[in-house]
C-alpha cells in the first residue's frame, strides 16, 4: 500500500489521479508548509478536497484490511437504503475499488460527503458550561443509539473524534465507519477495537464482533453529560479532551480504586450511575446492558466480583488510545509515519522563532520542541508548534511557553510526518490543539513507557464502595502556572493536582570555595640604624635630620624617614607594552594591504565604486582609469537589460535611454573614460 508521503504528492494535483468525475475538479487545502490537509485514522488517511458547490472527503488506504472490499460493499449498499438515508445520521458512502492512481498503480478510496457542524470533543470544549446544550446533546445521543439498535448496526468506534454535532445540540452525525457492524457480516471479524478511552476492558482481549459493540460508550457519553450539567469543572478538573471526557483507560481496569469514580460517587446525585459503572467495568462484555436501560442493571452470576470487604491487589499496565512511543528513538518513530500516536520524553530545549514566506503565514509565531540534542547529517525528531497552538497557550495564561515546557516530561498525540532536508528526514509531530500536549511526572512517563506497572488495592464493601484515593489528575495550566511560580489555576483544591516541585536532588556538606590567604611575610628589617650618621634624611620642614632608631618598630607600613630605594621595573609591564605596539603596526599595515586591494575601479574624485561594461560585444576592453594607475585589462559582465553608471559629480544615480527608438546611444560619461555605446540601468 502506498504511504503517507506518495498520498502527499498524489494530492498536491489530486485532478490527475482520481477517477471520480466530481473530485477532478476540487482541490486540497494546503497547509503552512504548502501540503495538503491530511488527517489520520485507524488504518486511512483522510484529505479534504473542495469544489465551489460542495466538501468532500477521500480516505485512502494505507493499511491492508482483512475483507476490505468485502466490508466496504456491504457497508455502501446498508447506507445507501432509504431509510438510513432519510435519518440523518450518516453521510453519503461510496466505495471505488480503483479510485485513485499512484506511482502508476490503482488503489480503493472511500468517497463520503464533508460533515458539517463541530466534532463532539470541539462541542464540549465549547459548551461543557451551558447545561442546556449539554442536555439537547443527551437527547440526541439517546436517539441515535435507539436508532442504531434497532436496525442491529453498530458504528464500533463511538468517540468524540467520530461524533459531528450541530451548534445547538439537537443534531447528531456519524464519521469514519471503518469498524462499523451491519446485518450480514457475522462471518467477517472486527476490524478495529476503538479508542480505548471509551470501550470496555475486554474489548481489547476478546475482539467481539456484534451489534452490541456501542453500548458501552454511550453508557459513558450518558454519566458524562450527566456530571457535567450539575458541575462543570470536572471538565478542566480531569483535563478532558476530544481524547477522553471525563473518565479514561485505568479507571476501566481498576473501578474500585478510580479517584474520579470515588469522588463522584461521594455525591449523593451521581452515587446510583457511579456504583453501576463500577460493576460494569468489573463484569464481562456480554453483560454490558443496553444504554437505555443500564440503569436497571443487575451483576449477573459470571460477574467475579467479590462482596466480602476484602481488599484485593490489582497490577495494571498503561492502555492509551494510541501506540505509546519513545520521543528519543528516531528509528522506531520513522517505522509510524502517517499514524496518530503518543510520544513521550523529556524536553531538552524549545527554539522560538517567526514563520518566512507570503500571505496570512507570514511573521507568525513558531516554536521548535527537541528531545535529544540535533546532530548535523542525521535523521531527528521533533514538535513543532505552530501560532494555533501558541495562541491557546496565551489564552490559557501561559505566556512563556518555551520556559514553562523546557526540562518537563510530556506526552504528546498526533500524527507523525516526514520532511527530507539537506541534513537528514525531519519527522515531525503537529499538535493542533493545546489539550494534545499533558505535562507529566517521570514516574507517568516511564508507567506509559511501559517501564513499570501499577499497583492498586481495591476494597470492596457490601455495596461495593471503596474508599476515597486521591485524585492524580489536573490540567496543564494548572503544572504550567506552578512551573512559572503562579498561583495554580483550577476549579477547587479538592480534585487538583498538587504543583509541581522539581527533584532537588542529593545535599552535599557545605566546603570553603576559596582556600585561606597564607600569611603575610615578615617586614624586612629597617636599615636606618646602619645609615646613621652617613647619610642625611628629608625631615618634612625643608632641613635635615638623622632618622629615629626604628629597630624596635612593629611590622607595617615603611616610616618617611626610611632611606630611598629606588623602584625595580616589571619585566611584564614593558613586555605587555612592547608586544601592544606590535600588534597596533600589524594591524596598520594589514589594513593598508586591505584598502590598497579593495581600492581598485574607486573614483577618487568622488570616492564611489563604479562598473562599466562593454554591453554589445560582452568582451573585455582597454579602459582608462580615473586615477593614476597602470592600464588593466578587465572583464566586464554582460547584462541584456540595462547597465547601471552614475554620475561622479552629483553623486547620484541615472539612467538614459533614447526613448523614440527604444535603444541605446553615444552617451558621455561623468568620468575620464573613452566613448563607448553604454546601457544604464537604474538602482535605488
Amino acid at each position: 500500500m502506498p504511504n503517507l508521503s506518495d498520498y502527499m504528492k498524489t494530492f498536491q494535483n489530486p485532478q490527475f489521479f482520481l477517477a471520480d468525475r466530481q473530485l477532478v475538479g476540487c482541490s486540497c487545502p494546503k497547509d503552512q508548509q504548502g501540503q495538503p490537509k491530511v488527517q489520520s485514522g485507524g488504518f486511512a488517511l483522510t484529505f479534504r478536497l473542495e469544489s465551489p458547490s460542495k466538501k468532500w472527503a477521500v480516505r485512502c488506504f494505507h493499511r491492508e484490511v482483512a475483507d476490505r472490499a468485502k466490508r466496504y460493499t456491504a457497508i455502501s449498499r446498508k447506507l445507501q437504503e432509504p431509510q438510513m438515508q432519510q435519518s440523518g445520521y450518516f453521510v453519503d458512502f461510496d466505495y471505488q475499488p480503483q479510485g485513485v492512481t499512484v506511482n502508476g498503480q490503482k488503489y480503493p478510496i472511500v468517497k463520503m460527503s464533508w460533515a458539517q457542524g463541530a466534532t463532539l470533543g470541539a462541542f464540549l470544549e465549547s459548551n461543557y458550561n451551558n447545561p442546556v446544550r449539554l442536555q439537547n446533546l443527551q437527547e440526541s445521543l439517546k436517539k441515535l443509539y435507539k436508532f442504531l439498535s434497532s436496525h442491529h448496526i453498530a458504528h464500533g468506534d463511538i468517540q468524540p473524534g467520530n461524533v459531528m454535532v450541530s451548534s445547538d445540540g439537537k443534531m447528531v452525525q456519524l464519521i469514519d465507519y471503518d469498524g462499523m457492524f451491519v446485518p450480514g457480516m457475522e462471518s467477517l471479524k472486527a476490524a478495529e477495537t476503538g479508542v480505548p478511552n471509551f470501550q470496555h476492558p475486554e474489548r481489547q482481549g476478546k475482539s467481539p464482533w456484534n451489534d452490541r459493540l456501542d453500548r458501552f460508550p454511550f453508557i459513558i457519553l450518558d454519566i458524562a453529560l450527566t456530571v457535567l450539567q450539575k458541575n462543570p469543572s470536572y471538565w478542566t478538573q480531569t483535563n478532558s479532551s476530544d481524547e477522553k471526557v471525563l473518565f479514561e483507560t485505568t479507571d476501566y481496569q481498576a473501578p474500585y480504586a478510580s479517584p474520579i469514580f470515588n469522588q463522584l460517587k461521594a455525591v449523593p446525585e451521581f452515587s446510583a450511575k457511579i456504583s453501576i459503572l463500577q460493576q460494569i467495568c468489573y463484569s464481562d462484555f456480554d453483560s454490558i446492558p443496553s444504554a437505555d436501560e443500564y440503569l436497571l442493571f443487575k451483576p449477573s452470576a459470571k460477574t467475579p466480583r467479590k462482596v466480602a470487604a476484602q481488599p484485593q491487589t490489582i497490577t495494571i499496565s498503561y492502555q492509551g488510545n494510541y501506540t505509546v512511543l519513545d520521543a528519543t528513538k528516531v528509528g522506531t518513530i520513522a517505522n509510524h509515519v502517517g499514524d496518530v500516536v503518543e510520544i513521550v520524553g523529556k524536553i531538552v530545549g524549545c527554539k522560538d522563532g517567526l514563520t518566512q514566506g507570503r500571505g496570512r503565514y507570514l511573521n507568525r509565531p513558531y516554536m521548535f520542541v527537541n528531545f535529544v540534542r540535533w546532530k548535523p547529517h542525521t535523521d531527528s525528531f521533533r514538535l513543532v508548534f505552530w501560532s494555533k497552538v501558541l495562541d491557546q497557550f496565551r489564552r490559557n495564561g501561559i505566556t512563556s511557553v518555551s520556559r514553562s515546557l523546557d526540562g518537563q516530561y510530556v506526552s504528546v498525540t498526533g500524527m507523525i510526518r516526514e520532511y527530507p532536508t539537506q541534513y537528514g528526514i525531519n519527522y515531525q509531530l503537529v499538535p493542533t490543539n493545546a489539550k494534545q500536549v499533558q505535562i507529566i511526572s517521570r514516574a507517568e512517563a516511564d508507567f506509559r513507557l511501559g517501564k513499570v506497572k501499577k499497583t492498586l488495592n481495591q476494597h470492596f464493601d457490601g455495596t461495593g464502595a471503596a474508599p476515597a484515593v486521591p485524585a492524580a489528575t489536573g490540567s496543564n495550566v494548572d503544572r504550567l502556572t506552578s512551573v512559572l511560580g503562579g498561583k495554580a489555576r483550577g476549579p477547587s483544591a479538592k480534585g487538583a493536582m498538587a504543583p509541581f516541585r522539581p527533584n532537588p536532588g542529593p545535599t552535599y556538606p557545605r566546603k570553603p570555595v576559596l582556600r585561606p590567604l597564607p600569611p603575610s611575610p615578615p617586614a624586612p628589617r629597617s636599615n636606618t640604624g646602619k645609615l646613621q650618621g652617613l647619610q642625611a634624611t628629608w625631615d618634612g620642614n625643608g632641613g635635615t635630620s638623622n632618622p629615629p632608631n626604628t629597630s624596635t618598630q612593629k611590622q607595617g607600613p615603611t616610616p618617611i624617614n626610611t632611606p630611598y630605594t629606588p623602584p625595580v621595573k616589571s619585566w611584564s609591564n614593558s613586555n605587555n607594552n612592547f608586544f601592544i605596539g606590535i600588534a597596533v603596526v600589524i594591524a596598520i599595515i594589514v589594513g593598508i594591504i586591505y584598502y590598497a586591494s579593495s581600492s581598485k575601479n574607486i573614483d577618487r574624485s568622488s570616492n564611489r565604486s563604479y562598473r562599466s561594461y562593454d554591453g554589445p560585444k560582452s568582451r573585455p576592453y582597454q579602459s582608462s582609469q580615473p586615477y593614476s594607475l597602470p592600464q588593466t585589462k578587465h572583464k566586464y559582465e554582460y547584462y541584456s537589460s540595462s547597465f547601471k553608471t552614475q554620475d561622479r559629480s552629483s553623486n547620484r544615480s541615472y539612467r538614459s535611454y533614447d526613448r523614440s527608438k527604444s535603444r541605446s546611444y553615444q552617451s558621455s560619461q561623468p568620468y575620464s573614460s573613452p566613448q563607448k555605446k553604454y546601457k544604464y540601468r537604474y538602482y535605488r
